[in-house]
């Protein structure tokens, strides 16, 4: 076992004097073979050790030098197939025989999809130094625990609630109800802690470009409502690429969503998507208000928990009068009335048939912006800015509904 602690900032914002060194002290008994304390850019790092693998060479964090900025990673845990994937990472020089050092290579070249190859237990950090990006991933069991609070500064972490309460001075009240689940069925539900203010399990804070293939958080007719993440894309033996949408219409006859789509429902909620019109430009489409929007999608458990313990696809229909201009489909979002309904699994059929068919759509606006949004590994607010040059991006990007 190991520890880990840090923070990635806000732009402008600094981080409390003295809460690297704090958390080191707080982690210390999880690392008793070594510790370090690191900051780059907007990320500050430390890592309590216990060597087992690479005794002498495996110290963390670990750092690579990418499009001439410095690159850091950590992790608790252990990446049981790292010898297979060191073996695809030779335009890399990897200083160490540690299996935890794949993981910053892997980022760098795959983007967040790089956590579908892992096959471990695993908690980590990982901060792109040339995009100010950082990243905390966890295994899809949440074996190794790491703990996430938020404010105006920026996201905190540890692998400790105790290492986040004595670095950053805190006064936690008690969450009653998160309490009692912890007490009645030994965990925790909807990534809640005992204590309010802390997060457990996946990290809610923004992304600008999520991407088939990688995690998405959706919303399920549990008793208590709560994000559940999953992975965007269903493996189909007759299509050589995972299906990551749904046709609205035929979803309830269709062998691969007949089931889902009667009792297993769940809903994604975004600010809006990106769409790609001939000749390969981006487009953005959102709500005029600028308000959140609910998606339909449909789910499925995965048996074996690969790539995730969940799959999610995503229910289109036709797209609404004006956007058929930049494509001919579009996402079916879900109105408050219409959104309890998705959820619940005794909704006859015929009431979610209806809720598939076509609506005015007066309350979406869209607009180019930069061809940036192509890459996988873009992910800042300023995708989402207007853009009227007229980029290109690649053909595999050319549509996403």
């Amino acid at each position: 076992m190991c520890g880990i602690g840090g923070y990635f900032l806000k732009q402008g914002a600094t981080a409390p004097d003295g809460v690297l060194q704090r958390m080191e002290q707080a982690l210390r008994h999880r690392g008793p073979d070594g510790s370090t304390i690191m900051t780059e850019g907007q990320a500050g790092f430390c890592h309590t050790r216990l060597a087992i693998i690479d005794v002498e060479g495996g110290a963390q964090p670990f750092v690579h030098q990418h499009e001439n900025s410095r690159c850091l990673s950590m992790a608790n845990g252990e990446i049981y197939n790292h010898r297979e994937l060191r073996a695809d990472l030779d335009q890399f020089k990897l200083a160490s025989a540690s299996d935890c050092e794949v993981l910053l290579p892997l980022w760098l070249r795959d983007g967040d999809g790089f956590t579908l190859q892992l096959r471990g237990m695993y908690a980590a950090a990982l901060y792109d130094g040339s995009t100010g990006r950082g990243c905390l991933i966890r295994d899809p069991f949440g074996i190794k625990p790491l703990y996430v609070i938020e404010d105006e500064r920026g996201v905190f972490f540890a692998s400790e609630i105790s290492a986040l309460k004595s670095s950053l001075q805190l006064d936690c009240d008690i969450d009653p109800l998160a309490a009692a689940s912890l007490l009645d069925r030994q965990f925790v539900i909807g990534g809640r802690t005992p204590y309010e203010g802390a997060a457990s399990g996946h990290n809610l804070a923004p992304r600008w470009n999520i991407a088939p293939g990688t995690m998405i958080d959706t919303i399920t007719g549990d008793e208590d409502r709560s994000m559940t993440p999953a992975h965007w894309g269903l493996v189909n033996p007759k299509s050589p690429r995972p299906l990551i949408n749904a046709r609205g219409e035929t979803m309830l006859e269709k062998p691969t969503f007949a089931d889902a789509a009667r009792h297993r429902r769940c809903v994604v909620v975004a600010t809006g998507w990106y769409e790609w019109k001939a000749p390969r430009q981006p487009y953005y489409i959102r709500r005029r208000d600028g308000a959140p929007m609910a998606m339909a999608g449909l789910y499925r458990l995965n048996a074996d928990h690969q790539p995730a313990e969940r799959s999610a696809v995503i229910v289109t229909r036709s797209a609404v009068a004006g956007l058929g201009e930049v494509h001919h489909r579009a996402p079916l979002l879900l109105g408050p009335e219409s959104l309890n309904r998705w959820l619940d699994p005794s909704c006859p059929e015929a009431v979610i048939e209806a809720m598939v068919l076509p609506e005015d759509g007066g309350d979406l606006e869209w607009y180019p912006v930069s061809a940036e949004v192509g890459s996988v590994r873009a992910d800042h607010e300023g995708l989402m800015q207007r853009d009227d040059s007229h980029g290109q991006v690649p053909p595999a990007q050319m549509e996403l509904f």
